[in-house]
């Protein structure tokens, strides 16, 4: 941590892909003013998402990280719950932070991660398990 307690504070948190036997694939490091923090790794282990890029706080955004270190962020009002599949992120929309929802399930497409479309309905993303 830098600048502990003060408007410039900021949290290196280290992100580390592993396979099931424990061997790393790849890692990187994520910033924010708070620690980073509820990863959701996409299917293919290339991508993880990521809350939060909050450095401005106003402004909060899920991130995007790349294998390859490269990070984005998210739609603004997008909260993460999963990948629907590797280019897929699912989760719900909230533009209205004085709203207490309950909130449309949305998703946003790694091509055009600015974007969030809203399914215009409330729900939970359940995920699917592969045997």
């Amino acid at each position: 941590m830098t600048g502990g307690g003060t408007a410039d504070q900021k949290v290196n948190q280290p992100v580390s892909v592993r396979n099931a036997d424990g061997t790393e694939r790849w890692h990187t490091t994520v910033t924010g003013q708070n620690a980073p923090f509820g990863p959701f790794l996409a299917p293919d282990g290339q991508h993880v998402m990521i809350c939060c890029n909050d450095l401005n706080l106003a402004d909060s955004h899920e991130l995007l990280v790349g294998r390859d270190g490269v990070q984005v962020n998210l739609a603004k009002g997008f909260g993460a719950s999963g990948w629907i599949d590797s280019t897929t992120m699912v989760g719900w929309v909230n533009t209205n932070p004085l709203s207490q929802g309950p909130f449309p399930l949305a998703y946003v497409a790694a091509n055009a991660p600015d974007v969030v479309v809203s399914m215009g309905f409330p729900g939970l993303f359940m995920g699917t398990v592969h045997t």
